[in-house]
């Protein structure tokens, strides 16, 4: 008989690349968003009435659906894509897009200036939409993630309708803490983002079960093969 000793690690933190880059995906473009962002399901963000209306760029953080909260890195004021009761329309003459008509929040001053969104703790995917206040013009912009993801230069027509930018995580257990926003030219006027969209990592519980439901029985296999 064979004497042979059998040693199998369980990592499942690393079952794939220890690099938990945030992942870009930009292909709804300028049209509505799906229900899914990667392997995640998206819960949008309802209806914000519980912020002011604008008459100060002094608005730092909106609710997240999932609890905790989005904050702004510079105040932005609250808009809405089309006009309801006390606050203003998001203008242009090119409306936002993707027949929504939610909140916006315009940052009249980001011409060259980022601005970061802090994300709730444990966040594991999240999109948002970005229109220009200036349709006459055309430039790109680059996003990051705090863990080294990016969209790379995407570039925005200010005569289309808002953009879709999304990130996700696909290392078990990782999330990513916020994301910042560059505008590469000069947009006089500022931009807005809204339409949010936000999913939690998954229990990390949960990803262990699975992890061990494959591993496990391959563990097995490989045993049962080494002694024959």
């Amino acid at each position: 008989m064979k004497l042979f000793r059998l040693t199998i690690l369980f990592d499942f933190g690393c079952a794939i690349p220890c690099f938990p880059a945030a992942i870009f995906d930009g292909s709804p473009g300028t049209a509505a968003p799906p229900n899914t962002l990667g392997p995640y399901s998206i819960t949008q963000f309802p209806l914000n009435n519980s912020d002011p209306p604008p008459g100060s760029s002094s608005l730092s953080s909106v609710a997240s659906p999932l609890g905790g909260t989005l904050s702004f890195s510079s105040g932005v004021e609250h808009r809405r894509a089309g006009p309801s009761g006390p606050y203003t329309g998001w203008g242009g003459s090119v409306g936002w897009g993707q027949g929504y008509s939610g909140d916006v929040y315009y940052g009249p001053t980001l011409n060259m200036s980022s601005l970061t969104v802090t994300l709730p703790p444990g966040t594991g995917a999240f999109y948002f939409y970005l229109q220009p206040e200036d349709d006459s013009r055309f430039g790109n912009f680059f996003v990051s993630t705090s863990n080294n993801g990016s969209s790379g230069i995407v570039s925005v027509f200010g005569i289309d309708h808002a953009r879709y930018y999304g990130f996700y995580e696909t290392t078990p257990g990782a999330s990513f803490d916020s994301i910042t926003i560059s505008p590469l030219n000069d947009w006089p006027n500022g931009f807005a983002i809204g339409e949010f969209g936000i999913a939690p990592v998954p229990e990390p519980g949960t990803l262990a079960f699975g992890a061990a439901a494959i591993l496990v029985p391959l563990s097995y296999k490989l045993f049962r093969k080494l002694r024959r």
